[in-house]
């Protein structure tokens, strides 16, 4: 019999204990849809109960089926942090189904913001007369992604999509499906260290205490944190192998896929190899994979 391309739920993970490398201190799509404008982003929106949230993607006919099956767009829908009860209210297949409903918008939306610079950056790469005001936001460009060269070429390298593949099993190992406390208390999905304890939550350890020295960075809304995990990616020198493997992806036409670009983030936590296979096996148990080319709702 012929596998289904529906994603399979498997036990849940606990969240992964925070390690220090890697997940550093932030400051404040060949296979996407085709050309669009880069527009404002959209209103998030909240729910008190998990119930309701499942009952508004209900409302709009948002169900993951539908959506690998190509009848139906993503929704533009960008929930602004979990519901209260997320822990207590969602379980196995139900919490994935709905955590991966919740992240993939979220995604999407990075995404096309990402997407939109990188066509411009495309257009003057080719050739394109760059005036006074393609100048300048160059090289905002080239801070904000600290890139040592203020130029297209260069930026091209770094203002690149992230596989929603990657993001989603990421996101899930990370926040245990949404059920930890940083995702809880923090809108922080993807355990993120910062240097300033004032800016995140203290760790605990076994004894309870928490460890006041560091802290995971939390965030006003979930998509703060999708945007600070993507801009991590794309400018970390930690991280510079995952851009290179992205880019001999491009340059050889293949799709970027969160399967090859994993091997690139050994050194987004202590445990390395260890911490790529758990990703890597989470894409591949759940077939996250099948949503590195779903359409997002224009």
């Amino acid at each position: 019999m012929a596998r289904s391309s529906r994603p399979v739920v498997t036990a849940l993970p606990k969240p992964a204990a925070p390690t220090r490398l890697g997940r550093l201190d932030l400051t404040p799509a060949a296979f996407l849809p085709p050309r669009m404008p880069k527009r404002r982003p959209a209103a998030a929106f909240s729910v008190a109960a998990s119930a309701g949230l499942a009952a508004r993607f209900r409302a709009v006919g948002y169900d993951l089926p539908s959506v690998l099956a190509g009848r139906r767009p993503v929704p533009r829908l960008l929930l602004g942090r979990l519901p209260a009860d997320w822990s207590a209210a969602t379980e196995g297949r139900a919490r994935k189904t709905l955590f991966v409903q919740t992240v993939l918008p979220l995604v999407l939306e990075v995404n096309r913001s990402i997407l939109s610079d990188r066509r411009r950056l495309r257009e003057l790469a080719d050739g394109g007369s760059a005036n006074a005001a393609d100048k300048r936001w160059i090289r905002a460009l080239a801070a904000t992604y600290r890139s040592g060269r203020a130029d297209p070429d260069a930026l091209l390298w770094r203002v690149d999509v992230v596989p929603p593949s990657l993001a989603l099993a990421q996101a899930a190992l990370e926040s245990g499906w949404g059920a930890s406390r940083f995702a809880a208390e923090g809108n922080a999905l993807f355990g993120q260290w910062t240097w300033s304890p004032e800016a995140g939550l203290a760790p605990q350890g076994r004894d309870g205490e928490a460890d006041r020295q560091i802290a995971v960075k939390t965030f006003p809304q979930l998509l703060n944190s999708v945007q600070a995990y993507m801009l991590n990616l794309n400018r970390q020198e930690a991280y510079a192998e995952f851009r290179q493997r992205r880019s001999d992806l491009r340059a050889l036409g293949l799709a970027v896929s969160g399967t090859h670009l994993m091997p690139g983030l050994t050194r987004y936590s202590i445990e390395r190899e260890i911490y790529v296979e758990k990703v890597s096996a989470l894409i591949r148990q759940n077939r996250l994979h099948a949503f590195d080319r779903v359409p997002f709702a224009h």
